[in-house]
């Protein structure tokens, strides 16, 4: 299982799900990959988005 985090001020930050306050997570390195790449082409700020295992 992988998710989704990034640094904030020192502090981790986890992606959450739309819904929800539960953290997102996926199956396999490659859709977290995927989607964290999307994020940070979105992002201009230095705190980027990475997958870690969970």
């Amino acid at each position: 299982m992988y998710i989704i985090v990034r640094k904030n001020n020192g502090a981790t930050e986890t992606l959450k799900n739309s819904n929800s306050h539960e953290k997102k997570t996926f199956k396999d390195f490659h859709s977290a990959h995927m989607l964290a790449r999307k994020l940070n082409s979105n992002t201009h700020s230095r705190m980027q988005w990475d997958v870690k295992q969970k």
